[in-house]
């Protein structure tokens, strides 16, 4: 068993050990954000215009199924 002490003198160099880590994790994130291909704005522009076009081609596609299920329920079940 540790002296109190001892754990104390090692949660401190432990300390240290960890922000090296912080630091490497930081500059290798860094580095690979920088060997990214990022999409260019056209790329980006139509991507999200074909997003809310099946958006939409969804929302009018479940609208009519709820219209249709609804007019069903009101004309045999009520």
């Amino acid at each position: 068993m540790l002296a109190p002490y001892e754990a104390c003198l090692g949660l401190f160099l432990d300390r240290e050990n960890r922000m090296q880590k912080i630091v490497e994790f930081l500059k290798e994130a860094r580095a690979e954000l920088l060997r990214v291909v990022w999409p260019t704005k056209e790329r980006m522009i139509r991507d999200t215009l074909i997003v809310l076009g099946i958006s939409a081609a969804t929302a009018v596609f479940l609208g009519s199924l709820d219209f249709v299920f609804e007019s069903l329920a009101k004309r045999f079940l009520f």
